[in-house]
C-alpha cells in the first residue's frame, strides 16, 4: 500500500507542476512511465510481474506474502545461502503447502508432503512437467537427458535405462566399481588410523561417489579418494557446475 500511495503522490505532484506549461515529447513519456508503473503496482500488489493471481491458495492462507512486482525474490535471494533454513520457517508459517512467486520464473508451489511427492511422480505423474525454464537452467550440465525431460521425450529415456539397469547389471556394479572404490575407501581409513589424523568423512563420501560415477559412466579412473588432499581437476568442475546450476535456479537475475 506503501508503494500505492507514493507512485499516486508523485504522479500527482508531477501533474500539478507539469500542467503550468506545454510539456515535452520526454515530460509525456516520464509521466506515461509513471502512470504504468504505479498500474503495474496496483495489478500486482503483493506478488512477482506478470504472474496470475491465486485466490484458492490465498484464502487457504498457503500464499508467502511479497513485494510489489518482485514477489518474494528478496526473501530468496537473502536466504540464498541457507535455503533449508528459508523453507522450514515458511514450512511452519504458512503449512505443508507453500505458493512463491519470482520474477521471469512465475509461481512457484512448494510441497512438505510425502503423499503430495507420490501423487506427483507416480500417482498421476503425466500431469506434471519440469517445462522450459527447467530445462533451460540446468541443460548445460544435464543435456537433454531424463532428469530434464518430459513426456515423450522422458519415456524415451526411461525405456532405454530400464533396459539397461538390470539385477545382473547390479550384482557385476557391486562386485566390481564399488567393491573397488570401497577397498580404495578402506585403504585411506587405514592410512588415518596410522598416522592417527582426523578424516573428514563428507570429503571422503563425495571422492567416493566420484570415483564410483566415473567406473560407471565413463570407464575412467579419477582415484580422487587415494590422491592427497589437492584439487581434483574433474572433480571441482563438476561441483562448479551444479553450484552454478543451483544458483540459477535460487536467482532469475
Amino acid at each position: 500500500m506503501a508503494f500505492v500511495m507514493a507512485g499516486i503522490g508523485l504522479s500527482r505532484l508531477l501533474e500539478r507542476q507539469l500542467a503550468k506549461r506545454k510539456r515535452t515529447p520526454i515530460e509525456y513519456a516520464v509521466l506515461a512511465t509513471i502512470g504504468c508503473f504505479v498500474a503495474a503496482i496496483i495489478k500486482y500488489p503483493n506478488r512477482a510481474i506478470l504472474t496470475n493471481p491465486r485466490p484458492d491458495l490465498k484464502a487457504l492462507g498457503r500464499d508467502a506474502p511479497g513485494y510489489p512486482l518482485i514477489g518474494n525474490l528478496t526473501d530468496i535471494l537473502s536466504n540464498r545461502e541457507s535455503p533449508l533454513d528459508y523453507l522450514h520457517k515458511a514450512f511452519q508459517d504458512h503449512g505443508d503447502v507453500i505458493s512463491i512467486t519470482i520474477p521471469i520464473f512465475g509461481r512457484a508451489i512448494i510441497l512438505n508432503r510425502p503423499e503430495f511427492m507420490e501423487h506427483i511422480f507416480k500417482t498421476n505423474f503425466d500431469n506434471y512437467v519440469k517445462g522450459d525454464m527447467f530445462r533451460w537452467n540446468l541443460t548445460d550440465i544435464l543435456g537433454r537427458g531424463i532428469f530434464v525431460a518430459d513426456r515423450e521425450e522422458w519415456r524415451f529415456h526411461r525405456k532405454t535405462a530400464s533396459n539397461i539397469f538390470t539385477t545382473k547389471l547390479y550384482r557385476s556394479l557391486v562386485e566390481g566399481a564399488f567393491k573397488s572404490s570401497a577397498e580404495d575407501f578402506s585403504t585411506v581409513l587405514d592410512r588415518a588410523i596410522a598416522s592417527d589424523k582426523p578424516v573428514d568423512l563428507q570429503d571422503k563420501f563425495l571422492k567416493l561417489t566420484l570415483d564410483a560415477f566415473g567406473k560407471l559412466t565413463f570407464g575412467l579412473e579419477f582415484k580422487a579418494l587415494l590422491s592427497e588432499d589437492g584439487p581434483n581437476e574433474f572433480g571441482d568442475a563438476f561441483d562448479f557446475l551444479t553450484s552454478a546450476a543451483d544458483a540459477r535456479l535460487a536467482n532469475p537475475i
